[in-house]
């Protein structure tokens, strides 16, 4: 893990150094929620059958952090790819009359997402944005920790999928400074693609076309700031 996490400062370096003149470049971090999205046969035949004993009550805290640039399309559009470590997952954890019972699926990936912004009146130092577009992660580790009575177990969930790849929609404020523009956003993601295999082993039921579906969903408040002039001194 240590290494995959310098790995993703040198892809930040580069992407930041990479970036052309033109762009403004930004970073920005954030907390939110993650869940999994079961559809079907629910998520026994992705977690397992002790997942029968828990019940689903609340989302898992997730966070993330990362780089972006943003391209100016005309006055009103911004593209903004961003390149982000996100840590996200999913939480069956209870509370029983015997005390609490852990059950946390534990995943970070680093994630492109690739926005389109619409700003709707640019020219004041205050303006609302809307930005949508695809977003396409890799799966940097995936783990399970189960803990009951006191017996904590941590497993690595190979099942699921190298790959996520879904949508990203949300809104944004940004406020003009001196030197760049704060930006604060609230953004959602969806995967389209079946994000988890199923455990092995397992027999699904036959009702027709395999069309199970396990989908990462992420609801998230970011904060961020873009510099305008940052290369200024590099360009000369």
């Amino acid at each position: 893990m240590a290494n995959r996490f310098f790995h993703i400062i040198l892809i930040l370096i580069a992407v930041l150094y990479l970036s052309p003149s033109s762009a403004q470049v930004g970073f920005k971090a954030g907390v939110g929620i993650s869940d999994i999205v079961f559809m079907k046969d629910g998520q026994t035949p992705y977690l397992g059958y002790e997942v029968d004993y828990f019940t689903h009550r609340l989302p898992k805290l997730s966070y993330h952090f990362g780089a972006f640039t943003a391209f100016s399309i005309g006055k009103k559009f911004e593209f903004q790819p961003e390149l982000l470590f996100v840590f996200a997952g999913l939480d069956y954890s209870m509370n029983f009359d015997y005390g609490k019972t852990i059950y946390r699926l534990n995943i970070s990936y680093l994630q492109v997402p690739l926005l389109f912004k619409f700003k709707t009146k640019p020219e004041k130092t205050k303006h609302f944005t809307i930005m949508a577009g695809p977003y396409a992660s890799v799966k940097l580790s995936a783990t399970k920790i189960m803990e009951i009575d006191g017996n904590r177990e941590e497993e690595k969930m190979t099942n699921v999928r190298n790959g996520d790849f879904g949508i990203a929609a949300g809104i944004a404020m940004e406020f003009d400074m001196s030197k760049g523009i704060l930006v604060v956003d609230f953004r959602m993601t969806y995967s389209l693609i079946n994000m988890m295999n199923h455990l092995e082993g397992y027999v699904p039921k036959y009702n027709g076309p395999d069309i199970d579906r396990a989908k990462n969903v992420n609801l998230a408040l970011t904060i961020g700031y873009r510099f305008i002039n940052l290369w200024s001194k590099k360009t000369g």
